[in-house]
C-alpha cells in the first residue's frame, strides 16, 4: 500500500512538473492592426488560432486612430523597448525598417508558396529577401460618368492627354459641372494618386537607373497634372471625394476601388451609367498603368519568437481562408491570384470593372517606399506644377533632381 502511494505521489509531481515546464513555453505575443476595419473578423481568426495553438497566443492591439499616430504608437513601443511582436506596415515606411533592421527575414516561409501575384511578392521583397506578408491591395483607376458624355455627343471614352482635357472641358461647358478632379493633398495620397501618370508618362523617381528617370517623362506627367487642374473643367480638392461623383458634380474621378463601397451604400440615388478606366497616357498606343497601395504584415526579429510568428502570419494569409473572407466582405484586391480566382464577386459590379478594365488592361506599379524628405520634394513639385504656372515643369524637374540628389 505504502508503495502504492509512493508511486502515486511521484506520479503526481511528474505530471505537475510537466504541466508547469507545458505552462512556461506558452508565449502571448503582441500583434497591431492599424484600424484598417477589418480587426473584428481578424479577431475571429486569432482566436481560432490561439486555440489550436497554446503555445503560441496572440494578443491584438489595434491603432489608436488615424494613420500619424499609429506610427507614433509603433515607434514609441518600439523606442522604449515594447515593440509590438507583429505589426502592420505601409508602403511609405517599409524600406526604412527594413534598414533598421525591424522587419524579420520570412524567406523560408515562401519556400513552398504558391498563387501569388509576381507585383505583391517584389513588393515584400529587398535584396533577395523577403520582409512581410503582402496584405490587401487598393488600385486606382478613373470613375467616370458615361451619361454625361452621351449629353455632350462623346462617344468615344478618353483615353490620352489631349482627350481628357478636351472631355473634362467639353463637359464643364455644356453640363455645367466639374469634368476631371485632382486633388491638392501634395503628400501621401496626391503622389499617390499622381504615380500612374508619372508611369504613363515613361518617367520615375529614385530608381536604379537614377534620381530621376526620363527627365521629359516626369516634365510630361507634372505638365497634364497643371494642365487638366487649370483646363475650363478642372476641380481642385483636398482629396479624391466620391461624393461630388455620385451628386454628380464632376464627370471623372481618379480614385480606388475602396469607393465601390460608397457607391453601393449610394445605389438608390446612382441613376446614371458609370464605369471606371485607366489613366491617361501621352499617346494612344502608350500603355497606362495603376498603383497599388497596400500594407504588410512584418514581425518584430528581437521579438518574442518571430519563427512562430511568422508561421501564424502564414496560417492566415497563405492557408487559412481570412484573405479570400475579408477581400469579399470589404471589397479588397486579395495579393493572391488564386484567391481572386476562385472567388465569383471579382465577376460581379464594381470589382470586374476593375478586373476587366484596370487589372487587365495596365502596367501595375506598387506604391514607392519614400523618406520623409523625398516626398516633401516630390510634393514640392506637384505644388508647383499646380500653383505656380510661370515656372516651366522642365524647371521644377530640375528642381527636384537636385533636392533629390541632395538627399541622397
Amino acid at each position: 500500500m505504502k508503495k502504492t502511494l509512493l508511486a502515486m505521489f511521484l506520479s503526481l509531481i511528474v505530471a505537475v512538473g510537466a504541466c508547469s515546464a507545458f505552462a512556461e513555453e506558452v508565449t502571448t505575443v503582441t500583434f497591431i492592426s492599424n484600424n484598417l476595419g477589418y480587426e473584428e473578423l481578424l479577431q475571429e481568426y486569432i482566436d481560432k488560432w490561439n486555440a489550436d495553438n497554446l503555445d503560441l497566443q496572440i494578443e491584438m492591439y489595434v491603432g489608436s486612430g488615424n494613420t500619424d499616430e499609429y506610427w507614433t504608437q509603433l515607434s514609441t513601443a518600439i523606442a522604449a523597448g515594447n515593440a509590438y511582436d507583429i505589426y502592420m506596415m505601409s508602403p511609405s515606411y517599409f524600406q526604412q525598417y527594413i534598414n533598421n533592421g525591424l522587419c524579420y527575414e520570412l524567406d523560408k516561409w515562401f519556400e513552398d508558396s504558391e498563387g501569388w501575384y509576381d507585383y505583391a511578392i517584389n513588393d515584400v521583397t529587398r535584396n533577395g529577401h523577403v520582409y512581410g506578408y503582402p496584405a490587401f491591395n487598393d488600385l486606382m483607376a478613373v470613375y467616370i460618368n458615361v451619361d454625361m458624355l452621351k449629353k455632350c455627343g462623346i462617344e468615344e471614352l478618353p483615353r490620352t492627354y489631349e482627350e481628357f482635357i478636351a472631355t473634362a472641358s467639353t463637359v464643364a461647358n455644356e453640363l455645367g459641372v466639374y469634368g476631371f478632379q485632382t486633388s491638392i493633398t501634395f503628400e501621401g495620397y496626391g503622389q499617390f494618386e499622381w504615380y500612374p501618370v508619372l508611369w504613363g508618362a515613361g518617367g520615375n523617381i529614385l530608381t536604379e537607373e537614377g534620381i530621376v528617370t526620363n527627365k521629359e517623362g516626369v516634365e510630361k506627367a507634372l505638365q497634364f497634372w497643371r494642365d487638366i487642374a487649370n483646363s475650363a473643367g478642372g476641380c481642385l480638392d483636398m482629396a479624391a471625394n466620391i461624393d461630388y461623383f455620385i451628386n454628380e458634380l464632376v464627370c471623372m474621378v481618379p480614385t480606388g476601388q475602396w469607393c465601390l463601397n460608397n457607391l453601393i451604400a449610394s445605389e438608390d440615388q446612382i441613376d446614371f451609367e458609370w464605369t471606371v478606366i485607366p489613366y491617361p497616357v501621352p499617346n494612344a498606343d502608350d500603355t497606362p498603368w495603376t498603383v497599388m497601395g497596400g500594407w504588410k504584415y512584418c514581425v518584430y526579429p528581437e521579438g518574442k519568437n518571430p519563427d512562430r510568428c511568422a508561421d501564424f502570419l502564414k496560417w492566415l494569409l497563405d492557408e487559412s481562408d481570412f484573405q479570400g473572407i475579408a477581400a469579399e466582405y470589404f471589397l479588397k484586391w486579395a495579393p493572391k491570384k488564386s484567391v481572386v480566382d476562385a472567388l465569383s464577386f471579382y465577376d460581379e459590379g464594381g470589382m470586374k470593372m476593375f478586373k476587366d478594365n484596370i487589372i487587365a488592361n495596365t502596367n501595375k506599379g506598387m506604391e514607392p517606399a519614400y523618406s520623409s524628405l523625398e516626398l516633401q520634394a516630390i510634393g514640392d513639385a506637384l505644388m508647383a506644377a499646380l500653383y505656380e504656372s510661370s515656372i516651366p515643369c522642365s524647371q521644377l524637374v530640375d528642381t527636384l533632381e537636385a533636392e533629390l540628389t541632395a538627399l541622397q
